[in-house]
């Protein structure tokens, strides 16, 4: 799954830690932050993406509800994931 996170309060370094750790220690799965400019606000926003598996939803949804009750959360279907990266 492919999920979108954005918060009104996403600027504020603190929530975005939160946020991190819970999803780090919660799922343990890597993020990207994408700077974001809102359209009709014209406010400078951060966009958290991450990619999750099925049994991770409910976990990561609770995670996000508990630190931030108002962030925008997107997910989608994912067909495939590649990578090369070594681990």
């Amino acid at each position: 799954m492919d999920v979108s996170i954005a918060s009104p309060f996403a600027n504020e370094d603190l929530l975005l830690c939160s946020i991190f750790g819970g999803l780090i220690s919660g799922i343990g799965c890597g993020m990207t932050v994408i700077d974001a400019k809102g359209y009709y606000s014209n406010s400078h926003k951060k966009v958290i993406y991450i990619v999750v598996n099925r049994f991770q939803i409910t976990s990561m949804k609770n995670i996000i509800h508990r630190i931030d009750p108002k962030a925008y959360v997107s997910i989608s279907e994912v067909a495939e994931v590649f990578t090369n990266l070594q681990q």
